[in-house]
């Protein structure tokens, strides 16, 4: 998967699932995971139930918030490992330890980058 292509669904992710920030709530012994909203109210992301009719835990939540918290472990550290080479490049671009040509794209950096090379290569 390239970067972009992570770029991509990781944002698509996060625009589908509720907006943030999100914060744990655990008044009355009872966590949830929940999303503040304006004027302080709280919007449900995930909370536990139990069924009235088995009497078995579960949790409500939607489908979109479950394969968004499912994806940030996996997509989330690839993203930032995205983030921290492109930061690097620019930082050493921008301290004069490397020349970086003229007709050099953000998309040939990428491929730099994911070859795993260096600013100063």
């Amino acid at each position: 998967m390239t970067s972009d292509m992570i770029w991509a669904e990781y944002l698509e992710l996060c625009e589908a699932a509720t907006r943030g920030p999100w914060i744990w709530w655990t008044s009355n012994s009872w966590r949830r995971l929940v999303s503040e909203g304006k004027l302080g109210d709280l919007h449900r992301v995930l909370t536990p139930t139990i069924s009235r009719a088995d009497g078995h835990p579960d949790c409500s939540v939607r489908e979109s918030d479950m394969r968004f918290i499912a994806s940030s472990r996996t997509m989330g550290p690839k993203a930032a490992q995205i983030a921290l080479a492109v930061e690097k490049w620019l930082e050493a671009v921008a301290l004069g330890q490397c020349r970086v040509p003229l007709e050099t794209t953000p998309k040939m950096m990428l491929t730099a980058i994911r070859a795993g090379k260096g600013p100063d290569e």
